[in-house]
């Protein structure tokens, strides 16, 4: 379809005549309506409700004929060739306004004896939760270098030491905690929530609840159920091997 003809009418701009037919008249004396627009895309697609500049107007088929035989090159807009017509400077491209919504820090917190903590991520809390429940027994870390999951250590003085079964993980899953200490990092909200509940049995802590020693602020995940990665995410998966060998492939009789 030719853009500077949008219902497609059969009409040349330098033979009013060519295809004549009664049908045709009538088409012609309808009004054609496009965007006058401070923008360089496409003329003749309407933008509703998005840029505030935007205006839409009716015109008859002489006035479009009019724009159209000042057209210097195909790419040229409605709005160019009016504007180049009244003498005006070329339009600035439309800025769209930015989101006023303050950006939102401090997402993940914890309350420790009173005291409220806040993080920017799961990783932050979580780590900064056990320095401070450190700091408060001196003999804490090492209690809690003997407590084990299934198949890990919540923290241990060498980063392979924090994977029971696979300690390959440790490359790319140990952060150092503090001093000697190393600590597992690939933990859903899940498996951090059960390891500090675990953290705080060994600091003899009371845990959560209103009345709690520990209380964590985290959000809950908004990832919809249907998102599988989300899923595996916030799924206890200590002890469980979920990766997959090689297939050596099957023999099939054809």
């Amino acid at each position: 379809m030719d853009p500077g003809n949008p219902r497609g009418i059969p009409f040349s701009s330098t033979d009013t005549n060519a295809h004549a037919s009664p049908a045709r008249d009538r088409a012609l004396t309808s009004p054609l309506t496009f965007l006058i627009r401070n923008s360089d895309s496409f003329p003749y697609k309407e933008l509703s409700g998005i840029m505030s500049q935007t205006t839409k107007i009716a015109i008859d088929l002489d006035v479009h004929r009019a724009i159209e035989n000042r057209r210097t090159s195909f790419d040229q807009s409605p709005n160019e060739i009016l504007r180049n017509l009244f003498d005006l400077p070329p339009s600035s491209p439309t800025v769209m306004p930015s989101d006023p919504r303050p950006r939102r820090t401090g997402a993940y917190a914890f309350v420790l004896l009173g005291n409220r903590v806040e993080a920017g991520s799961l990783k932050q809390a979580y780590t900064t939760c056990l320095r401070k429940l450190g700091e408060v027994d001196s003999g804490f870390f090492e209690r809690l270098s003997r407590v084990t999951t299934r198949s890990r250590r919540i923290i241990a003085r060498k980063p392979a030491d924090l994977y029971l079964k696979k300690p390959e993980l440790a490359q790319k899953h140990a952060a150092r905690l503090t001093g000697p200490w190393w600590v597992d990092t690939n933990l859903s909200r899940a498996q951090c929530e059960r390891r500090l509940r675990m953290a705080c049995e060994v600091a003899q802590l009371r845990f959560d609840g209103d009345e709690g020693d520990l209380i964590l602020d985290f959000p809950a995940g908004k990832a919809p159920a249907s998102d599988f990665k989300a899923l595996l995410a916030a799924a206890p998966l200590d002890g469980i091997d979920i990766e997959r060998s090689r297939d050596p492939g099957r023999e099939v009789e054809l």
